[in-house]
């Protein structure tokens, strides 16, 4: 492929071979830019499963998964310690993620408990993915609406490190909260 562009470019007489390789170098860039951003395989494959999603793409330990509405988020061990993606699902299957699959609403260092919060949003759906890090593990944590209805969601600890846990809510509005320990946080500002 590079040397038929590289050919294709060579019928140009105005361009010097420093100009033609700086222009492979500049394609070569961006096309590497593009497909770290975006999985090709997106529009080829799709996984039956989450974890199977995972497993394509991943290295670790499947400690838990939390299944959304349009999406499901894989927590996992690796050496590097404990962490988590997001696949979205399709009527086809999951799909892997991208950068432009998930916005990250929320990443606060807080004084107390929490001490890490981040809300993730799965673009395009009513998905969204909170991860708590706290000081002392088996913390009890409640999730809120705007008007104080306390709001249903799934939890998952993580299992090598009780100070995490990940967590599911449907619908998330600006006015939502966590009750933590008798503390109100909201999860966007």
């Amino acid at each position: 492929m590079w040397a038929c562009l590289y050919f294709a470019l060579s019928r140009i007489p105005a361009l010097g071979n420093r100009l033609r390789v700086v222009i492979l170098i500049t394609i070569f860039t961006l096309l590497v830019v593009v497909l770290s951003a975006a999985p090709p395989e997106n529009l080829f494959v799709s996984f039956k499963t989450p974890e199977n999603a995972f497993r394509y793409a991943y290295n670790g330990s499947i400690e838990g998964v939390l299944s959304g509405r349009d999406s499901s988020m894989v927590i996992f061990e690796t050496n590097q310690g404990v962490s988590s993606c997001v696949f979205p699902r399709t009527r086809n299957g999951y799909k892997l993620s991208s950068i432009f699959s998930v916005n990250k609403r929320t990443q606060r260092n807080l004084n107390g408990a929490p001490q890490l919060l981040q809300v993730h949003h799965v673009r395009k759906t009513n998905d969204y993915y909170i991860v708590v890090a706290f000081y002392l593990a088996r913390t009890e944590v409640e999730v809120f609406d705007e008007s104080d209805n306390r709001l249903d969601f799934d939890i998952i600890r993580s299992t090598s490190s009780g100070q995490i846990i990940y967590i599911y809510v449907e619908g998330l509005t600006d006015g939502a909260y966590m009750l933590v320990e008798d503390k109100r946080i909201p999860l966007f500002w």
